[in-house]
């Protein structure tokens, strides 16, 4: 958000519900330190972010400020090993031309969206972006409707967050999927998040082959309005997978 005196710095809150939803999950890291690789993934990723400040003060005057930044890079998943209770064990990090660059971090993602990290690591939001569409059986046709629509809801008294998906069209295993994500957060430093985004992900291979989402995240403290919108579009550049697979034909 931007502070004050109208620089710009990221929402860490973000990050911060991510993790909350994430301790839901039964079961912890297993640990995978020195284990080889099963699969390797690297995404080119852009990020752009736009913020505005509005304060009015006690004569009812208005005074607005705004900023905004970007970055762009590669965001690269090592895939260790799956879990039996379907969680996929993944070390992530970015690695970008501006600030965001992150160290690799071990998480384990979930079909579902729920992310477990370990602790005291750097992990952007576009890493998480990711992190939700790689989790095993992501597009489960069991859990759809007719509509080819199916939801996924948390709540608890801190937050409440609903996430929904649309199969539009599908061609050669390809699914391209409508995606609209609400979050509100409760409290003295709560906001309102909404999403929507498009993602074009391979069955066949199990991973989105891009993603990109448009977040707008609105917050008032006081007298002060804040808002942010972030840009986020993540596309495959790389996967040790398929490149085995095209070797064998």
């Amino acid at each position: 958000m931007l502070n004050r005196e109208g620089t710009f710095s990221m929402n860490q809150a973000r990050f911060s519900i991510l993790a909350a939803v994430a301790v839901l999950a039964t079961a912890g890291i297993a640990r995978a330190d020195g284990a080889k690789p099963i699969r390797h993934l690297v995404y080119d990723v852009t990020v752009s972010i736009n913020g505005s400040l509005s304060q009015q003060d006690y004569s009812g005057t208005t005074t607005s400020s705004g900023g905004g930044n970007g970055d762009r890079g590669q965001i690269v998943v090592d895939v260790m090993a799956l879990q039996p209770d379907s969680g996929l064990v993944v070390n992530i990090s970015e690695h970008t031309r501006g600030s965001r660059s992150a160290d690799p971090a071990m998480c384990v993602t979930y079909g579902s969206g729920q992310i477990i990290c370990e602790s005291g690591k750097k992990i952007n939001e576009e890493e998480y972006t990711l992190l939700r569409l790689l989790g095993k059986d992501f597009v489960n046709r069991a859990v759809m409707d007719s509509k080819n629509h199916w939801q996924f809801a948390t709540n608890s008294s801190d937050m409440s967050e609903t996430n929904d998906y649309t199969i539009n069209s599908e061609s050669n295993g390809v699914a391209t999927i409508g995606l609209q994500r609400d979050l509100k957060v409760h409290g003295p430093q709560g906001y309102d998040a909404s999403t929507t985004g498009k993602v074009t992900y391979s069955e066949k291979m199990q991973v989105p082959l891009s993603d990109s989402e448009e977040t707008e995240t609105r917050a008032q403290t006081g007298d002060s309005y804040n808002r942010v919108d972030q840009s986020i579009t993540l596309n495959l550049a790389s996967d040790s997978m398929q490149q085995q697979t095209a070797q064998t034909h």
